[in-house]
């Protein structure tokens, strides 16, 4: 069981939450409570929560002396929904989600509530897996293809994908990245509509790149990030410039990373350099496949650092990732094409 304490202000946004993580069998909301210090101080210090969440209110923002008294009392994972990060304490184990409107029939409400209960799960460390195979013949892949081919290829374009778990996975991995990088970055992220933009600007807060939506026509620039954008799938055409599709979904998802993943191998060649994230399904697996077929470098996310490892597992099977790694050694190992 998987011991929650829940904070904030509204007295409305936690009883709704209460509601819908309740509704997980793993999950005991232990404590819910606001954020104010003489609260939390009210809280049974005896029971030690596998995770504390506390939800930031635009008129109410987090105040960093109770993230600290919090994590000094229970030492455990702290996951915040804020729109302003600059101001909160420098502490280990505090992950963060991009504050929304708490609305619950809206869909960028269920796909939140998704993303959050998935990053529950992940820093409580309880183990999730969406694989069929034994852990055994996991690591045997891993360790298989974890060495990958030498190459001294330098790459033209970064293109990813990402599903569920994608958003915390991005905002670790672009924070990486170099200031000077001489290669644009293009990102399908599976997402509700409308959601994009809060995502874009809570990934900016720590991306050292400027972020912005692709649009039809313009060339993908060195050193920008770029995602593709509500109801069309993302394509590089021939002539290097960005072209929206508007086809029916592939894999039940539009944008797909498929159509950019194939774009990619088609138009970079071997110049070209493909990521595949934490992610449910099978998209962009197999186009993964084709960059490296092609002769370009692939990434897989590991599994002992993906929230779900469905579609780079896939991609591994299909060997086609010529490395296998955290997002973190990935963005490190970027270094030597880039």
């Amino acid at each position: 069981m998987i011991k929650i304490v829940l904070v904030a202000n509204s007295g409305v946004d936690r009883g709704l939450l209460q509601n819908v993580l309740q509704k997980e069998p793993t999950f005991q909301i232990i404590n819910a409570v606001g954020s104010d210090l003489f609260e939390l101080e009210t809280l049974d210090f005896s029971v030690h929560p596998d995770v504390i969440l506390m939800i930031q209110q635009t008129s109410h923002p987090c105040n960093s002396n109770s993230i600290t008294f919090l994590q000094s009392k229970f030492n455990a994972p702290i996951i915040i929904s804020a729109t302003d990060t600059e101001n909160l304490p420098k502490l280990k184990n505090i992950y963060f989600l991009p504050k929304i409107d708490i609305r619950p029939m809206s869909e960028e409400f269920k796909f939140w509530v998704d993303e959050l209960i998935a990053l529950i799960k992940k820093v409580s460390r309880q183990k999730i897996s969406a694989s069929t195979e034994s852990d055994a013949q996991i690591r045997y892949k891993l360790n298989h293809f974890k060495q990958g081919n030498k190459t001294d290829k330098k790459a033209g374009i970064i293109a990813i994908g990402a599903s569920t778990g994608g958003p915390q996975t991005l905002n670790e991995f672009l924070a990486l990245l170099p200031k000077n990088l001489n290669v644009p970055v293009v990102i399908v992220q599976h997402m509700p509509v409308n959601f994009l933009s809060v995502l874009t600007n809570w990934l900016q807060n720590d991306c050292p790149l400027p972020i912005q939506i692709a649009r039809k026509g313009e060339a993908p620039r060195p050193g920008n990030v770029y995602f593709a954008p509500d109801n069309y799938h993302l394509i590089i055409n021939n002539k290097k410039k960005f072209d929206l599709v508007d086809a029916p979904p592939m894999h039940n998802v539009k944008p797909a990373v498929s159509y950019l993943f194939k774009s990619v191998a088609e138009v970079y060649g071997n110049k070209a350099l493909g990521i595949l994230f934490t992610g449910m399904g099978r998209d962009g697996a197999k186009e993964l496949a084709l960059i490296k077929e092609k002769g370009g470098i692939t990434f897989a996310q590991n599994k002992e650092t993906s929230i779900v490892f469905g579609m780079p597992k896939e991609a591994i099977r299909l060997n086609g990732a010529t490395y296998i790694m955290s997002p973190r050694e990935i963005a490190q190992k970027l270094r030597e094409f880039i």
